[in-house]
């Protein structure tokens, strides 16, 4: 290479040094989903043929795939490098051992999202929507997980999901029959295109203090792969410290007076079915550090992921006429070109000559008439108005509420035969 190269390259090592963070503990299922039955596999990346005549080469390479977040494969590289000069080869680097465990941090998030095991479904919409949820009895931490067709393009979405100082714009915030929504989001620190942390700020109900939890968000380019997809990755910086970018621990701030910062990990995954629709999955663990039970904190999280799947529908569908967001896209062109060029060399980005969808498919959700779409278990369509403005009718929620607690006090009698609450967590329970 030249000597411009050279220097490139020592720079893109460095910048990979510090940003690139290691692995959390954990294994992962590999059931395939029936979410996604037409996917080819669960391998992740395409196997492609990789040469170089020394480490030096291969490592470059690697290197500059990993700048273009191709992770995948630059992966493929190192798994080159290993099997031809050695394990030390790989595992003696700390930049390339960084990409192999980003690599395999994705992997792991995308093997859970694809599995079926353990989860249970409250919604069940076909390709539409799911939500499904794990339980969290005796800990404060809910799992949830949403999936389905997002009928916009690929770079709207993207658009939508960049831009953290707007999620106020979109992401449901209730006032009836309890305050709880996203009361701010802001951008603290950014390396290169995508690699972030941002923090997010939750107003919750009384008697409950305020959350908040701040993010280390990145993303990975797997469009060429032989399961295309985009993933982006992300975790609290308060329980992930070892894991974090050194720059990016001195922009965090200290917690809000009378704030409790979240525990969160999770990620989403987008997968383009054509130049304007993406299925797309999206799954968090958060640990909400509250005293309550179990099947309360799922029941407010599984409501909340509903509205906020809707809500993050409608904004895709018009980003592309939304001034606010359009006017990013062309200020930042760095990252929003970057993604467009990257959509037209895997032709994502202008819409091909296919036949179009069912109506049925692509049928607008907020037709109050569509009734077919969601079953009896999923809240009804007035329940949006909760989100944002005030609504007078909150009888249906309180009812759905009560229903839950009795089905799960029946599953779970209390030693003596009698409960006894007193005080907030009475009035809360409705003892």
């Amino acid at each position: 290479s030249t000597g411009e190269e050279g220097g490139s390259q020592m720079m893109a090592s460095a910048t990979l040094a510090d940003e690139l963070s290691p692995l959390p503990h954990g294994t992962s299922e590999n059931n395939s989903s029936p979410s996604l039955a037409t996917a080819p596999s669960l391998s992740p990346t395409s196997k492609k043929s990789f040469y170089f005549d020394t480490p030096e080469e291969a490592k470059s390479e690697a290197l500059r795939l990993a700048e273009l977040h191709r992770t995948g494969d630059a992966a493929e590289v190192l798994a080159f490098m290993r099997h031809t000069f050695g394990q030390e080869s790989v595992v003696d680097d700390p930049v390339l051992a960084a990409i192999a465990q980003r690599k395999q941090e994705v992997d792991d998030f995308c093997s859970t999202i694809d599995s079926r095991e353990g989860w249970i479904c409250h919604l069940d919409n076909g390709e539409k929507l799911r939500v499904l949820y794990k339980g969290t009895e005796g800990c404060s931490a809910a799992t949830l997980r949403c999936e389905g067709l997002v009928d916009a393009p690929l770079i709207d979405i993207l658009s939508v999901l960049n831009e953290i100082d707007l999620f106020k714009m979109w992401v449901p915030y209730f006032t009836i029959p309890i305050k709880l929504g996203l009361r701010d989001s802001l951008n603290l620190w950014r390396n290169g295109r995508i690699d972030q942390i941002d923090i997010f700020k939750v107003d919750m109900p009384w008697p409950f203090s305020n959350r908040e939890t701040c993010l280390f968000i990145f993303a990975v380019d797997e469009l060429e792969s032989a399961r295309p997809r985009i993933v982006a990755r992300m975790y609290d910086t308060d329980h992930n410290t070892d894991k974090m970018p050194r720059d990016g621990l001195r922009c965090i701030p200290a917690v809000e007076d009378g704030a409790c910062r979240l525990g969160v990990d999770g990620g989403i995954a987008l997968y383009p079915k054509s130049a304007n629709l993406c299925y797309l999955q999206a799954s968090w663990t958060v640990d909400f550090k509250v005293d309550i039970p179990g099947w309360l904190i799922t029941f407010i999280c599984r409501q909340f992921a509903w509205f906020a799947w809707r809500a993050l529908k409608h904004i895709c569908r018009s980003a592309s006429k939304s001034p606010t967001h359009m006017s990013r896209r062309a200020h930042n062109r760095a990252l929003y070109g970057f993604i467009e060029s990257r959509l037209k060399e895997t032709k994502l980005l202008v819409p091909p000559a296919v036949t179009p969808l069912p109506d049925a498919m692509l049928a607008d959700e907020d037709d109050e008439n569509n009734a077919e779409e969601y079953d009896e278990s999923s809240p009804h369509d007035e329940y949006y108005n909760h989100a944002r403005t005030p609504h007078h009718d909150s009888e249906a929620i309180l009812h759905k509420v009560a229903a839950e607690r009795q089905q799960w006090e029946s599953t779970h009698p209390t030693a003596g035969g009698e409960r006894k609450d007193t005080g907030w967590r009475a009035w809360l329970l409705g003892a």
